[in-house]
């Protein structure tokens, strides 16, 4: 099976995340943006960081493929949000569907994992985004912050970093179960 990493990252984690799955799994890893799209592969995992609900470099990328080029796609999406919050998991899902081509909808798998955030860091575009994002979340009142919100309020202009390469193994897991339902 012809399988690739793909990433999309702005400041880092979606990188750490492809970098850490292709020592793991001895598979090349590419940013998005010096991927050739002449080569075609059976499976592709794709890693990309959350963005004002999309998936960073994502669609450019498969837009290069139709349904007959790619058995399997597993979209790994990286962000500060708790993947283990359903309605969070549901918007990110949602936005996902929108940014693809319908073509591809039946080969992708979806997972989700944890990243960091260092607001000294960010450019211009992205810290204006994000002081908007924190002055509308204040002015909610308490009862309708969900616990995403109020994580979002308490650590604005702070660093976290919620890199845990051990939330790969379900993608590892999955990308094994493939090779082998393949045969390969």
């Amino acid at each position: 099976m012809k399988s690739v990493i793909i990433f999309g990252s702005q400041y880092g984690s979606a990188k750490q995340y492809a970098e850490a799955m292709s020592k793991k799994l001895n598979i090349d890893c590419f940013d998005y943006r010096k991927m050739k799209s002449d080569k075609k592969y059976d499976v592709i995992l794709y890693v990309g960081s959350l963005y004002a609900g999309g998936v960073l470099g994502l669609a450019k990328t498969l837009k290069r493929y139709s349904a007959n080029d790619l058995k399997k796609i597993l979209i790994i999406t990286v962000g500060i949000a708790d993947p283990n919050d359903i309605e969070n998991v549901e918007n990110i899902k949602n936005s996902i569907y929108k940014q693809l081509p319908r073509h591809l909808n039946n080969n992708i798998e979806l997972f989700h994992v944890r990243g960091s955030l260092d607001y000294s860091k960010l450019n211009l575009k992205h810290k204006t985004m994000m002081k908007l994002l924190y002055h509308f979340s204040k002015k909610l009142p308490i009862e309708e912050q969900s616990e995403e919100t109020k994580t979002f309020i308490a650590t604005y202009n702070q660093t976290v970093d919620f890199v845990d390469f051990n939330s790969l193994e379900c993608v590892i897991e999955r990308y094994l179960q493939l090779i082998k339902e393949n045969n390969l």
